[in-house]
């Protein structure tokens, strides 16, 4: 495995419980007709990716990174995303999920610890 980048910086690994995973459909729209048959309208003939990235337990310096590539993807029309699996995408925010999301976990007698989350989608 790689360490995954994105626009060429090095990024965390996502949280071994939640890896990178994706979904992958056809975009566009289906309906079903009058006669119960169904139709489909796709944008594109190819299918395209959706990661659902998470990462635990991350130290502030960790946690700056991540925003700061979050920030790259929000400003951007397309940025280059490479998952520690392989591979090579252009993605942007998930227009059903577009926010960087940080909990903080309260860590007695230590510095403080995050828990980060965000949404990529391929172009």
């Amino acid at each position: 495995m790689t360490v995954p980048q994105i626009n060429d910086v090095n990024i965390p690994y996502p949280a071994a419980g939640s890896a990178p995973e994706f979904k992958e459909a056809y975009r566009g729209a289906g309906r079903e007709m009058a006669d119960g048959s169904v139709v489909f309208d796709w944008v594109t003939a190819a299918r395209k990716r959706v990661w659902t990235l998470k990462w635990v337990n991350l130290s502030s310096t960790d946690m700056e990174v991540l925003r700061t590539a979050y920030n790259t993807i929000a400003t951007g029309t397309s940025t280059k995303w490479e998952p520690s699996d392989g591979g090579t995408f252009y993605v942007t925010l998930d227009p059903s999920n577009m926010t960087f999301d940080v909990q903080l976990q309260k860590v007695a007698g230590t510095t403080p610890r995050y828990n980060v989350g965000m949404t990529l989608r391929e172009v």
